[in-house]
């Protein structure tokens, strides 16, 4: 199996589906403003639904925002500027602490036993940070995101995650 950019197998069963409000994209304290720059634009930090299949195979996962961007820097990611990390938890232990310079940690006490880190392509931590796998498309035929669809998707070998 590989990191690759595919839909849900037919086979797949949808294991999570969560859906947020549009426009609440400010921080839990209210105080979050995106960057002045006219690149970023409102709405590509506001994910209003992350969906998991989960097949024998893969774990597919999309992201959908209430804007996602492409200012044409890199066409082989199919979007920019939006960043986002994916905690999951299968067990005792795990990271309390976002990784990669984020500043900040899980709320609620959660624990994530992988990360997941999306932007033009991902990367898989375990919960020392280790990186487990990563992706990163050379081309527009390889691109996770569709700024149509507000949508970032792909798949993830089910063997790096612990059950």
């Amino acid at each position: 199996s590989e990191v690759k950019k595919n839909a849900p197998a037919q086979d797949a069963q949808l294991i999570f589906n969560q859906v947020d409000s549009a426009g609440d994209d400010h921080g839990d304290n209210g105080q979050f403003t995106y960057p002045t720059n006219q690149q970023f634009q409102p709405g590509i930090a506001d994910i209003t639904s992350l969906q998991i299949w989960e097949h024998s195979e893969n774990l597919t996962f999309r992201l959908t925002f209430s804007n996602l961007v492409d200012p044409g820097w890199h066409p082989e990611y199919g979007y920019q500027l939006t960043y986002v990390a994916i905690g999951l938890d299968s067990g005792p232990g795990g990271a309390v602490q976002i990784g990669k310079n984020g500043g900040t940690t899980f709320p609620h006490n959660f624990t994530a036993n992988r990360t997941v880190y999306v932007s033009g392509g991902i990367q898989i931590h375990d919960e020392a940070g280790k990186i487990l796998a990563e992706y990163m498309p050379l081309d527009e035929w390889g691109a996770i995101g569709d700024v149509s669809l507000k949508q970032v998707q792909f798949s993830l070998p089910r063997e790096l995650f612990p059950t």
